[in-house]
C-alpha cells in the first residue's frame, strides 16, 4: 500500500513499531474493541503484509503519523494514562488524554474492564488506546505536574 494514503499507525504493547494502517483509527479501535479472535489488520510500512493482533493483547495505541510516544507529551497535557512500558516512568511519562476523559470516570471504566475482562477506547489527544481489561497489568491515571 502506498504510504501517503495512510491514514493512521497502530502500536501494539509495548513494541515501538508504529504500523502504517489504511482506514480510519474509529473503525480498527472498534473492531479490536470488539473482537472475539484475532484481527487481520492490512499494514504497508514498515513490511507491508497483514498483521494479526491477539484480542489478548493488554492495549494498543492509535493516532496519527508522527503523533504522540508516551514519552512525548504535548505541552498543553494535563492528565494522561501511564500504561506498562520497558522504560520506567518519569514525570512526563504516558499518553495525553483527551479533555473529554475525566479521570475519576476513566478510573470507573478501567475497573470495570478489569473486572468484567472487557476492552475499551480511551480518547487521547491525538489518537485513542484500546485497553484489555483481561490482560492489563495496571494503569496509572494521573494529573500533568506544572
Amino acid at each position: 500500500m502506498n504510504p501517503e494514503s495512510v491514514g493512521f499507525f497502530l502500536q501494539i504493547e509495548t513494541d515501538p513499531t508504529e504500523w502504517g494502517v489504511n482506514g480510519t483509527p474509529d473503525a480498527l479501535a472498534a473492531q479490536l474493541e470488539q473482537a472475539a479472535g484475532p484481527v487481520a489488520v492490512a499494514v504497508w510500512n514498515p513490511l507491508p503484509g497483514q498483521l494479526l493482533v491477539s484480542p489478548r493483547a493488554a492495549f494498543a495505541w492509535l493516532g496519527a503519523p508522527g503523533g504522540s510516544h508516551p514519552t512525548d507529551l504535548p505541552e498543553d497535557a494535563t492528565s494522561v494514562i501511564y500504561l506498562p512500558s520497558l522504560s520506567p516512568a518519569t514525570p512526563t511519562s504516558g499518553y495525553a488524554l483527551d479533555p473529554s476523559e475525566t479521570l475519576a470516570g476513566l478510573q470507573d471504566q478501567i475497573a470495570a474492564a478489569m473486572a468484567n475482562e472487557e476492552r475499551i477506547i480511551v480518547k487521547l489527544v491525538d489518537g485513542q488506546l484500546v485497553l484489555n481489561g483481561a490482560t492489563l497489568a495496571f494503569v496509572v491515571l494521573g494529573q500533568v505536574p506544572a
